[in-house]
C-alpha cells in the first residue's frame, strides 16, 4: 500500500482490498482481523509481550480510524474471551442501550435522523476489558491509532467506494462535510486520508480522565446536545448509566463439539446453534459439499430460515424478558425441525413462470450488519472473538462529535425496549469459539449476515472436514427479503454466489425456489476472521476473500 509519506510504516502490507487472501501460519500466536494495519498493529503487541485483550484494545481504536464506516468509538462490541490460564471462557456485551423511555423509532425513520442513536457501549466496554485482562497502559492502546488519524493513510478503494455510496448521508450534516470533506470533495484513493479531529479525540481519550470524558463531561455533553439536535432522545443521564455486561457465554453442541458464543441479547450464536442443531440431524451427506445438490442447498436454506424466525424472534434483553434459547437448542426441538423440513419436500417439478434462473437480486432482510471482526490468540493461550460495530448504516447518521462519528441503531434491524433496565438492543452478533477436547480450536465470526455466515463456514468445518481457506472460500447463499409466489414450501428468495454449481441452481428452480444472483464473490456475504489449531498446535490464521482482510501471527 504506498503512500507519499517517507515515514509510512506499514507499505510492506497488502491493500485491503477484495481477492485471495493466503493462510497465515504461526507457532504462538495469531490475528486475524478485517484490514492489514489493524492486524500489524495486534501482532506488534504480542510480540512485545502483551496479551490478546491488549492486542484488541489496540486494534479496536485503529480499526475506527481506517475503517469509519463499519466502526466507531460511539459504537458497541461483543466478545468472547478465553482465559487459558484459568480454563474459563467469558462473554462481555458492551453493545448499545435504547434511550431510557424515549420513543422506539419508527422503522422507516431516515437514515440521518437522531432517532436511531443509541447509547454507546464501546468506550465503556474497553475500560472494563483493561480494568479486568488488560496489563499495558491505558494510553499506550490508542498510541497507533493517533498516529494514523494524525499522519494519514492512502485512501483504499473498498473505503472510498463506501463513502462515495454514503455520499448524500456524510455531507448532511456540517459536522460530517467538515470530517469527511474537508476540501470540499473526497480524499482520492491513493492520497493520503488524515482525520486531525478523530487524532484530538483519541489523545483525550487516551488519558487518565478520558473514559469520564466521553461518558460524563464534554464530549457527553456535546454528543447528547447534537443527537436531541437531529431528533433522538439520548440524554446525559443515558450516558453517565451505561454498563457493559460480563455473563457467561452461551454453551451448545453441533457435529461432536461443543461451541462457545454470545447469550442474549446478542442472538448470533443461538441463530448458529439452531442452524447447524438442524443440519446434524437433516442427513446431509459429509462427502459432497452441500452446495452441489440442490436438495441439501433447499435444507441449508432452510435450516437458516427457522434459526433466523426463532432466534430473533424470542431473542430480548434477558434482564426484561424470558429468553428461552435452551428449548431452541434441546435435541427435541432441533429433531422435530429436522423431520420437518426433510419430510416437506415438493413431489413434482414446480418452475418458476417464467422460466427464469435467476431473478432480480432483492433487498437485504434484517439481521445484517455491517462491522469489524477481530479473532487473536495470544502465546499464552488466551483466545478471543469480538465483534464492534457502527450498526445499521454504514457512517452512522452521519454526524460527527468533536471527530467522532455516531451510531445507527437502526430499528428494522436492532430490537429492544425503552423501559426499565432491561434497554440493550438485540443483535445478530456471532463471535463464537469452538472447543475440541475442552480446549479452543476455531476462533471465528464475521460481519454481514454475521450469523449465516458463520453457520455455512462452520458447517464447511465441522460436518464436511473442509480445510479452512475452502471452507471460506466456497460459495454462499444469503436469505433475503420474502418473495415467492404462495406456497406453504416458499422460504423466500435465496440470494446465491455465482458459483453455485449450475445443476444445483437448476435443481432449485424444480424446487420452486426463487434465486438472486449476486456474483461471484459478494462483501454482503460476509467477511469471515478464523483462527483455527491444527492437530501439531500450530496456529492458522484467515481472511475472508470478500473484503479487505488480512491474517498474520509468528
Amino acid at each position: 500500500m504506498p503512500s507519499d509519506n517517507p515515514a509510512w510504516p506499514f507499505d510492506h502490507l497488502p491493500a485491503p482490498e477484495q481477492g485471495p487472501k493466503e493462510v497465515a501460519v504461526g507457532e504462538r500466536a495469531m490475528v486475524s482481523t478485517s484490514h492489514p494495519m489493524v492486524t500489524e498493529a495486534a501482532v506488534q503487541v504480542l510480540r512485545e509481550g502483551g496479551n490478546a485483550i491488549d492486542a484488541l484494545l489496540t486494534a479496536m481504536p485503529l480499526q475506527h480510524v481506517v475503517e469509519p464506516h463499519m466502526s466507531t468509538l460511539a459504537g458497541g462490541f461483543g466478545l468472547v474471551y478465553w482465559e487459558a490460564a484459568s480454563g474459563r471462557a467469558y462473554y462481555l456485551n458492551a453493545e448499545l442501550d435504547r434511550p431510557s423511555g424515549g420513543p422506539i423509532p419508527p422503522r422507516d425513520a431516515p437514515e440521518e435522523s437522531g432517532q436511531r442513536i443509541a447509547v454507546p457501549g464501546t468506550v465503556r466496554g474497553m475500560q472494563a476489558l483493561a480494568e479486568r485482562f488488560g496489563t499495558r497502559p491505558w494510553a499506550s492502546y490508542f498510541e497507533p491509532a493517533i498516529k494514523v488519524a494524525d499522519d494519514g493513510f492512502p485512501m483504499y478503494s473498498f473505503l472510498y467506494g463506501e463513502m462515495a455510496a454514503s455520499y448524500d448521508r456524510l455531507t448532511h450534516y456540517p459536522s460530517g462535510r467538515a470530517f469527511y470533506t474537508p476540501a470540499g470533495y473526497l480524499t482520492p484513493v491513493g492520497h493520503l486520508h488524515r482525520q486531525p479531529a478523530l487524532a484530538a479525540a483519541l489523545r483525550r481519550l487516551a488519558q487518565p480522565d478520558g473514559v469520564e470524558w466521553f461518558q460524563r463531561g464534554e464530549w457527553a455533553q456535546r454528543f447528547v446536545e447534537a443527537v436531541q439536535q437531529t431528533g433522538g432522545s439520548v440524554t446525559l443521564e443515558d450516558m453517565a448509566g451505561y454498563e457493559p455486561r460480563w455473563a457467561e457465554p452461551l454453551r451448545f453442541r453441533a457435529f461432536g463439539y461443543d461451541l462457545l458464543g454470545g447469550d442474549a441479547p446478542e442472538y448470533g450464536a443461538a441463530f448458529v446453534g439452531v442452524a447447524l442443531g438442524i443440519l446434524e440431524r437433516v442427513g446431509i451427506d459429509p462427502a459432497e459439499p452441500w452446495h452441489g445438490s440442490a436438495r441439501a442447498t433447499a435444507l441449508v436454506a432452510r435450516a437458516l430460515g427457522v434459526a433466523a424466525h426463532y432466534t430473533a424472534r424470542y431473542c430480548q434483553d434477558p434482564t426484561a424478558f424470558g429468553v428461552p434459547f435452551d428449548i431452541l437448542l434441546s435435541d427435541e426441538f432441533l429433531s422435530l425441525q429436522a423431520r420437518l423440513l426433510t419430510e416437506s419436500f415438493p413431489t413434482v417439478d414446480l418452475p418458476l413462470p417464467d422460466d427464469n434462473l435467476v431473478a432480480a437480486p432483492p433487498q437485504p432482510g434484517p439481521g445484517s450488519t455491517d462491522s469489524n471482526h477481530i479473532v487473536i490468540v495470544d502465546a499464552a493461550g488466551n483466545w478471543l472473538t469480538m465483534l464492534h460495530t457502527v450498526y445499521g448504516t454504514p457512517f452512522g447518521t452521519g454526524l460527527v462529535v468533536d471527530g467522532i462519528s455516531v451510531n445507527s441503531g437502526n430499528p428494522s434491524y436492532f430490537g429492544g425496549v425503552s423501559v426499565g433496565p432491561g434497554r440493550r438492543i438485540t443483535t445478530p452478533l456471532a463471535p463464537v469459539l469452538v472447543l475440541r477436547d475442552g480446549q479452543p480450536w476455531i476462533g471465528i465470526g464475521s460481519p454481514g449476515a454475521a450469523c449465516q455466515a458463520v453457520a455455512l463456514v462452520l458447517l464447511n468445518l465441522l460436518h464436511h472436514r473442509m480445510d479452512l481457506e475452502a471452507a471460506i472460500d466456497a460459495p454462499r447463499l444469503q436469505l433475503r427479503a420474502e418473495g415467492g409466489r404462495g406456497m406453504g414450501w416458499e422460504i423466500g428468495t435465496i440470494a446465491v454466489e455465482t458459483r453455485f454449481p449450475e445443476a444445483t441452481l437448476r435443481g432449485l428452480v424444480r424446487l420452486g425456489i426463487d434465486v438472486a444472483s449476486l456474483g461471484d464473490y459478494n462483501w454482503h456475504m460476509g467477511s469471515v476472521q478464523t483462527v483455527m489449531r491444527d492437530e501439531s498446535g500450530r496456529l492458522h490464521g484467515a481472511a475472508d476473500p470478500r473484503r479487505g482482510g488480512h491474517a498474520a501471527g509468528f
